[in-house]
């Protein structure tokens, strides 16, 4: 990883790698193995509400190119939004009472 990057991007990318690796080894039928992947999920969206719309937007676009041997995609609109429960509860909310 570059170690140019804002440190909350680089930890952001931590911990969705952690988050992966967790979920890809954990035993389907393990209750604990389940519960510590939820947990790395919940750390890194708190994490990620706590990053700004450039650095979320920074860190997707670091991870797609590490990872995806295609170009980048043209839309990236969301790629700076939060995801964590209570934006995402508000930008549902606002789509609503929007109507």
């Amino acid at each position: 990883m570059n170690n140019a990057l804002d440190p909350m991007v680089r930890a952001w990318i931590t911990l969705l790698d952690s988050a992966e690796v967790l979920r890809r080894t954990a035993p389907s039928r393990d209750p604990g193995a389940c519960d510590r992947v939820g947990q790395a999920v919940d750390l890194l969206l708190r994490h990620e509400h706590s990053m700004t719309d450039a650095q979320r937007e920074l860190a997707r676009r670091t991870v797609w190119l590490r990872d995806n041997p295609e170009p980048l995609p043209d839309d990236r609109a969301t790629w700076g939004r939060c995801n964590c429960p209570t934006c995402t509860l508000a930008r549902l909310r606002k789509g609503v009472m929007s109507r």
